[in-house]
């Protein structure tokens, strides 16, 4: 004699919450806008000074990824 644990309901359209065609729009605060562009700015004042393509190149990675690290 088998007896059913369990019912099992399948969702025709199953709804994903992550998938929505909306985003969030910029979270930052003009306050923070104005910093990141501040920063950005001085990064590009940074590398240009920097003579040799390489290290500029290589910087340029650095410093790219530290400012949207701290983003």
């Amino acid at each position: 004699m088998s007896t059913s644990l369990a019912y099992i309901a399948y969702e025709a359209d199953p709804q994903l919450p992550l998938l929505i065609d909306e985003s969030p729009g910029d979270l930052r605060s003009s306050a923070q806008q104005e910093i990141y562009d501040n920063l950005s700015h001085e990064i590009d004042l940074t590398l240009n000074q920097i003579g040799s393509r390489g290290q500029r190149e290589i910087s340029q990675t650095i410093l790219g990824q530290m400012l949207r690290f701290f983003d």
